[in-house]
């Protein structure tokens, strides 16, 4: 399969998912373990994504290109590092799941 034959296969493999999370939701406290288990459910098809695993910090961050079906654009989507996710924490009030997540 092609790459963009990948990309699609694995959005509908997700989106299936996120259809049985609809109908069937991952009960939880909004703790770390709970969008762990959301993560490991949507992407249990899919091992390379590593179900449940939080990825490791960097100190800069890091960034995804992405693209939609049919624009030729492609856009830079950062992903989360610890800086943003301290500065969230303290605007959520420093509890719950972002606190016991990233920890400082």
């Amino acid at each position: 399969m092609s790459d963009g034959a990948d990309d699609r296969r694995e959005g509908w493999l997700v989106f299936a998912r996120i259809k049985e999370l609809h109908e069937n939701p991952i009960s939880g406290n909004f703790d770390l373990a709970h969008p762990r288990a959301i993560h490991a459910w949507l992407f249990q098809d899919l091992p390379h994504h590593q179900p449940g695993v939080i990825r490791g910090d960097t100190a800069d961050g890091w960034t995804r290109r992405r693209t939609l079906e049919g624009v030729t654009l492609v856009y830079a989507v950062p992903y989360l590092h610890r800086g943003v996710a301290a500065r969230i924490a303290v605007r959520a009030g420093g509890g719950g799941f972002l606190a016991s997540a990233f920890p400082r």
